[in-house]
Parts: C-alpha cells; structure tokens; sequence
C-alpha cells in the first residue's frame, strides 16, 4: 500500500485498463471475429501515459529488463525511435499510395456486394464462420508480401537508429545521456520498444504462417492487440504472453474434442488468457525467467 500511493496508482491505472480491454476484445472477437482496433489503440495509449508518467516515481522501482511498467535503455530506445520514424514513413507510402494494404480489394469487393444487395448500406454479404466473406478469391502470399512491404522501413527505422545511436562514439554518448537524464522518455521510448515488439512478434507469425499455408494465419486484429500488451506490459511481458497463449488454446481443443460439442472460437481469447497468467503470475514469472534475460551487456 505505501508503493501505490507514491505512484503505484499510475500502474494500476494502467492495467487494470489493460484488463478491460482484453476482456472487450475477447468477448467481441469470440463473438463476431473480429478485435475492434479502436479498443487496442486506447489500451496502448494508455500504456504510452503511464510508462511517461511512472518514471517520475523511484519507488515504483525501474528495473531492466523486468519492471512493473516499461522501460528503454540506450539501445531499446534508439530502436523504439527508429521504428517509429519507419512506421510514420510506411503510413505516409500507404497513404499516398506507394503502398498498398493487404486484402484492399477483398474488402472493397465486400462493400460492393452489400451495396448490390442491399442499396441502404446494411451488411448484407454472406460470410463464414469466421466472418470472412465467402465466394471471394484471395491470393494471401501475395497479401502477405505487401504487409512485408509495410514493414520494411519500420524494421530498416529500428536497426538504423540502433547501430548509430546504441553504439559508442560521441554520438551514442549524447544519446545514451538524454535516456539517462529523460525519463519520461526512458518510459515512452520503452514502451513504444514494448508496442513493437509484441505486435511484431504476431505480425511475424502471421506472415510466415500465411505464407507457409496459404491461408491467414492469424488476423490483424490480434496483431494491435499484442501490441497494446507490449506498450503496457513492456516486450518481455508480451513476448511470454504470446507464448502462453497456444496452452490455452489447445485446453480448449481438448474441451472441444471430448465434448463433441464445443464451438471454435478465435485466437483473441487465447491471446487475452496468456496475457492475463502474466500479468497475475508475474513475481513467479520474473523470478523463473530473471537469469536467461539478465545477461551482462544485453540489451533490455
């Protein structure tokens, strides 16, 4: 109780609407397939305010690479910059159309046929059980390579920046100071890394699945999802999550093959349990895996 008045409050703050919005998100996604972006985008500006506004208070106790909200070293944090700098560069392509979204004609082709059939504009399209229009031929490899192309410059913006400014030199002491003497950009800068990394780790599984199958391997939504996790949580948090989550999902495989009867239900509930078992667990979490990511000179 002493902790939380000196600032804990600011990370209950945080996770407690992290856990509203997993809860959201699951029981649409179950519901309609489908994670309302807007949600995850709330739950990870909330994580932005609270790591800018938790370094602030010492007793909160920032403590790389684990800690109770996010936190950014010399080289997390130039890596944190950089794919920002990338990702504002990729929105800007793709909004003057150097870019292309993936799956933009399926869902172009999705509004026409609500239009044909219904002129009022109520959703009309037959769809499958996982809310994905039926009858529509899509080439996902090739889908998939344009969201390669999305990222391309938010991954090149992250390793540019990490090799000038996380290494030696004059420049990178300039840097490794303004970490030092900043901290609500030790906390922003940490949990944009934790915002990239956790939809990065989903995103990658996404393509190389979708590219290795044929077919989507996981959608978006749980991508924005991940990444909410990571700017409140900070990387390792979500990373663990994201690890977790398959047990949960095969407990329910189990379920639906024992009762015959179970209904299948996206990855999203999945992503929210792990998610969910990190944040309850994570003394025990952080004393299991403390030594495998405390190395010395590792980046945190």
């Amino acid at each position: 109780m002493p902790l939380f008045g000196q600032g804990g409050y600011i990370v209950y703050a945080g996770h407690i609407t992290m856990l509203c919005a997993l809860l959201a998100c699951s029981l649409i996604d179950a519901e309609h397939w489908v994670i309302p972006l807007s949600v995850s985008y709330m739950a990870a500006g909330t994580g932005l305010i609270m790591s800018m506004i938790a370094g602030y208070w010492s007793a909160i106790g920032l403590a790389p690479p684990f800690g109770l909200v996010p936190y950014a070293s010399s080289g997390s944090g130039a890596a944190a910059l950089g794919a920002a700098a990338g990702l504002v560069v990729s929105l800007l392509l793709l909004k003057f159309g150097l870019l292309k979204r993936s799956f933009a004609e399926w869902e172009q082709d999705q509004i026409d046929n609500q239009k044909e059939a219904n002129p009022s504009g109520q959703p009309t399209a037959v769809k499958d059980g996982k809310g994905l229009s039926v009858g529509i031929d899509i080439n996902v490899r090739r889908e998939m390579m344009r969201e390669v192309a999305f990222l391309a410059p938010i991954v090149s913006g992250g390793v540019i920046f990490l090799l000038v400014l996380g290494g030696g030199g004059e420049l990178g002491r300039w840097w490794q100071g303004i970490i030092l003497e900043q901290k609500w950009m030790t906390g922003l800068l940490g949990s944009v890394f934790g915002f990239m990394i956790g939809g990065g780790v989903v995103w990658a599984t996404r393509i190389l699945g979708s590219l290795a199958f044929g077919r989507e391997a996981m959608g978006l939504g749980d991508v924005h999802l991940m990444a909410a996790v990571g700017a409140v949580l900070g990387w390792a948090g979500a990373t663990i999550a994201f690890f977790v989550a398959p047990f949960f999902g095969l407990g329910w495989a189990l379920t639906r093959l024992a009762l015959h009867r179970s209904r299948e239900i996206p990855y999203g509930p999945f992503l929210s349990m792990g998610t969910l078992l990190v944040m309850v667990l994570y003394d025990m979490i952080v004393g299991y895996f403390a030594g495998a990511f405390t190395v010395p000179g590792a980046m945190p």
